[in-house]
């Protein structure tokens, strides 16, 4: 499993719900538009479940906000695995281009 898929099943595991963009730039909704695409992968991967109707977007297409978003039984098992293959060095690189 990837970093990033990591992080976001970790943080749905914690018990967040709910993906927004870092911040309010161009950089940040960027990012986030990523975001959108792995949270979509992980969906249908089976390891997430929400609506498409908790998708929030601008009418120009803007990303605002994913959620709630919950983590399926196949994804915390994953998560579970994951976690006991043993632990991960600390995230490098850029920031989550969620809000934390």
């Amino acid at each position: 499993m990837d970093d990033l898929s990591y992080e976001v099943l970790s943080w749905v595991s914690a018990g967040n719900a709910v993906f927004r963009p870092r911040e309010a730039t161009r950089d940040s909704e960027e990012d986030f538009q990523g975001l959108i695409s792995i949270l979509h992968r992980l969906r249908e991967q089976g390891l997430l479940s929400y609506l498409n109707g908790h998708v929030t977007q601008t009418g120009s297409g803007i990303y605002l906000m994913v959620g709630p978003v919950f983590l399926t039984p196949a994804g915390a098992a994953a998560l579970e695995r994951d976690r006991r293959s043993g632990e991960r060095p600390p995230r490098r690189g850029d920031p989550l281009p969620w809000r934390l």
